[in-house]
């Protein structure tokens, strides 16, 4: 009886309502799988050569000096966390499972933190949907990014925000929860530099909502002690902790350090609709939470979301034949395959760029193999890296050390890899070649030096011992293939060099 008043209210006959109510209970699995299948088809297996070419221009040291350079900066704690997982992309299923669980944690912190309705249950997605597209768009800028750790800092500052706020929330006094505010801001800025303050910001909008709510002065106080220390805590920090912190990144340390240029604002978008999508979670507040009815206008409304932040993604998602064969030539000659190199070249549509080309051409002397499918593979028909950034360090770490070392140019590749660690800090490429070109001009103690470092890593570690044996006993390397392989390289008239 009382479903057919209920029929009459709405206007609906009861198949339709057990029709709706059947759709909308099954669409939550239907999200999660939808979620789950984008985010291992952007990482695990379509972009799994991106991430094994990405860890290998990252490190993370489990030392305290290490820790200690990463708290240097504000947000540093990000920086050291970031950098400990990313190395887990050197296998790139475990490194995408790791990646994906955190964006799945984040959705459900997202529901906790803002009390998202069933009915806009999909909505919760869009943050990690987000920070997925920060990691699929970059390219060739990575390596020259300058921000270590990003494949996951960013993810693990919005999991520090969305838990600090969720502790703030469920404090009901409010002097005690002032305190809290004060703690976020002062002690979390050195560990999460601007998620410490966007959280400051999200708890002073929630206490302003209350204010609206029941126009209680006393909820004032913690606002205006919020924004106080959004604004100074930052300037206190630069003037008497962090001397290396530059001044216009004081209120944005722990993001990424794009530019602030047209040419880059694409790389800003994923941020800035990670930022205005917790802003606008707010009117949820405000909103009567039903837990009982489900809607259907709303739940459609959300999907359609959720529909075109995938859209957004599958478009915004970078995607260029040249650097997707150039890091997969740059996997190649890390392994040593150089019939690899010479297939993936062939292979290629477009216009290559002149690292393929070099590469490809290096890898034919090598191998002596004979001419192909090649009429493209000329230096006269290459185009430029297509990046936002034009610079002849993409060229370098794109194939450039591997194409010095390769062709017996030892004392450039050398002097590259110490120029890149310089002005972008240790990684393990930088390492390996500083490491292989001491062992050929003899230098042990030099080699010793920097293949220690790549003893402490969790995944580079094997390959460090085979060159740790060269270096504790030199005489091995001449029964060594691979190093005898390369001294007949340097045997090698440099004419024939010249010809690639």
């Amino acid at each position: 009886m009382s479903t057919s008043k209920n029929s009459i209210k709405t206007g609906k006959s009861t198949p339709l309502i057990k029709f709706e109510r059947s759709i909308l209970l099954h669409s939550r699995q239907i999200i999660i799988l939808a979620f789950l299948g984008v985010s291992l088809y952007l990482t695990a297996i379509s972009n799994d050569f991106f991430l094994k070419w990405a860890e290998d221009f990252s490190l993370f040291i489990p030392t305290t000096y290490y820790f200690a350079q990463c708290m240097n900066f504000a947000g540093g704690f990000l920086t050291y966390v970031g950098t400990f997982l990313t190395q887990f992309f050197y296998h790139p299923v475990l490194g995408s499972l790791i990646f994906t669980a955190i964006l799945f944690l984040i959705q459900y912190l997202s529901v906790i933190a803002f009390r998202i309705p069933k009915n806009f249950y999909s909505v919760s997605f869009i943050p990690g949907l987000m920070l997925l597209l920060s990691i699929t768009q970059l390219g060739y800028i990575w390596p020259i990014l300058k921000s270590p750790g990003y494949f996951f800092s960013n993810s693990l500052g919005i999991v520090a925000f969305l838990l600090l706020f969720i502790t703030y929330r469920r404090i009901s006094n409010l002097y005690l929860r002032i305190v809290v505010l004060i703690l976020i801001l002062v002690g979390g800025y050195p560990l999460f530099g601007f998620y410490a303050l966007f959280t400051g910001l999200i708890c002073v909008l929630y206490e302003f909502i209350l204010y609206l709510k029941d126009r209680k002065l006393n909820r004032i106080i913690p606002v205006i002690t919020g924004l106080v220390l959004i604004f100074s805590v930052p300037q206190l920090y630069y003037y008497f902790v962090y001397y290396n912190l530059p001044f216009f990144r004081i209120y944005i340390a722990g993001l990424p350090r794009f530019d602030f240029s047209l040419k880059e604002l694409s790389l800003w978008l994923p941020f800035i609709v990670l930022f205005v999508s917790f802003l606008l979670f707010f009117f949820f507040f405000f909103s009567k939470q039903d837990k009982v009815k489900i809607h259907i206008k709303p739940f459609l409304a959300s999907s359609a979301a959720f529909i075109s932040a995938i859209i957004f993604i599958l478009v915004m998602s970078y995607k260029d034949e040249n650097f997707t064969a150039g890091a997969k030539i740059y996997n190649a000659i890390e392994r040593n395959d150089w019939e690899k190199v010479i297939t993936i070249a062939q292979d290629l549509q477009e216009k290559p760029t002149k690292n393929i080309v070099l590469s490809y051409r290096l890898a034919r002397l090598l191998t002596m193999h004979a001419a192909g499918n090649d009429s493209n593979l000329t230096r006269d028909q290459t185009v430029k890296p297509n990046c936002v950034r034009e610079t002849m360090l993409i060229k370098i770490q794109m194939g450039g050390l591997s194409f010095y070392y390769n062709s017996g140019d030892i004392n450039r590749c050398y002097h590259w890899s110490m120029e890149n660690m310089v002005e972008h800090g240790m990684q393990v490429s930088y390492l390996k070649y500083m490491v292989k070109c001491a062992i050929v001009n003899e230098e042990y103690d030099l080699a010793r030096k920097y293949n220690s470092i790549l003893l402490s890593t969790m995944f580079h570690k094997e390959w460090a011992r085979r060159y740790q044996n060269f270096i504790d006993n030199p005489p091995l390397t001449k029964k060594s293939s691979e190093i005898t392989a390369f001294r007949s390289i340097l045997e090698i008239k440099e004419d024939e060099f010249e010809q690639i």
